[in-house]
């Protein structure tokens, strides 16, 4: 986000996390309106200062993570892995470390080359593997913020079920506050919130929900308080995986209904699940130049790239091939790609 509306009184850029509460509270006795500020890549201007008199506080010096850890967590028994970062971490060095301890980071947003974890947060940011585990708000294990009043708040996720918040019953969180160190708890308060509340009936996230039933930082955009650190679970990859490209050459009418064919052919399956799924359209075929695998035809009305994966070797190959015959009987044609090398192309 770099649209200038009006340039800040101040830029403030803190060093560490403990500076942010007094920081706050300093601006909020200057009057000052405050605008957390991380990559600066989101797209809804809430990182545009609208007013002359105020101050940007800048996440991008709290860019340290602590690698992958086995902690015990919040109504579970044992020990699991997360990682724990700063809010102005970059997504993609999250992901890195989670990669090479053989794990997953679902959080996985296009910026992930320059979006940092606060702004994740504040966005709900989601990506590709939100098919399989999904945005994130539903890999969080906790993260801390300051609130509109200068006051820690630590939010801790109860029982985590490491996937999707919505097959929840109930969704469990602790809202610590915190004392003045930033790390000893005051007081808590448990929100039970109906699984459901998080997402908008066939329609995933719903961006409409800005309260998501009281629960702070997720959504919001910055304006609830400043985000500084999180804890997010990591997951583990099935051992097989299968790339499908799938290139649609007649009408997108005819097309689309194989987004949902694909779907509802991998929900019902015993044992593939679909781990990403992304649609090109027409717009986006020709305006990123795409070259069409399928020999002879031209450019493509519309893409598919589905990730499929599963321990069963054989049955994910057959998912797969059964994918392609979707397209096929769509006017279409699709290319399975296995090793990791070819899956990129």
């Amino acid at each position: 986000t770099d649209w200038r509306v009006e340039y800040p009184f101040v830029v403030v850029n803190p060093d560490s996390e403990a500076e942010i509460a007094p920081l706050v509270r300093a601006l909020i006795e200057l009057d000052l309106t405050i605008i957390p500020r991380g990559g600066g890549t989101g797209y809804t201007g809430g990182a545009v200062p609208l007013d002359a008199m105020s101050a940007v506080i800048n996440t991008e010096k709290l860019d340290k993570h602590h690698g992958v850890e086995l902690v015990e967590l919040a109504g579970l028994d044992g020990k699991h892995p997360i990682i724990r970062c700063g809010a102005g971490v970059v997504t993609r060095r999250v992901e890195e470390a989670a990669h090479a301890a053989g794990l997953v980071f679902a959080v996985d947003p296009t910026s992930a080359d320059a979006s940092c974890i606060g702004g994740n947060i504040a966005m709900n940011a989601g990506g590709k593997k939100a098919v399989l585990w999904g945005t994130t708000l539903d890999n969080l294990a906790w993260w801390k913020m300051v609130n509109p009043q200068g006051e820690w708040l630590k939010i801790e996720r109860v029982r985590h079920n490491f996937g999707k918040i919505h097959d929840e019953e109930t969704a469990l969180f602790d809202v610590h506050t915190l004392q003045d160190d930033g790390e000893t708890i005051a007081h808590t308060e448990r929100l039970a919130i109906s699984g459901c509340r998080f997402r908008k009936v066939g329609l995933g996230k719903d961006v409409t929900d800005k309260f998501l039933s009281g629960l702070p930082a997720v959504q919001k955009e910055g304006t609830d308080g400043i985000i500084t650190s999180a804890a997010f679970v990591l997951h583990k990859m099935p051992q097989h995986t299968r790339t499908v490209c799938l290139e649609f050459f007649g009408t997108v009418a005819n097309a689309t209904p194989s987004i949902v064919e694909i779907r509802d052919f991998l929900l019902s399956h015993e044992s593939v699940r679909l781990a990403g799924l992304e649609h090109l359209d027409w717009r986006y075929v020709r305006a990123v130049g795409y070259a069409t695998k399928a020999a002879g035809k031209g450019r493509p009305k519309m893409v598919l790239l589905a990730d499929v994966v599963s321990d069963d070797e054989a049955a994910v190959q057959a998912a797969a091939e059964q994918i392609v015959r979707f397209a096929q009987a769509r006017d279409g044609e699709g290319f399975i790609a296995i090793s990791p090398e070819a899956r990129k192309t």
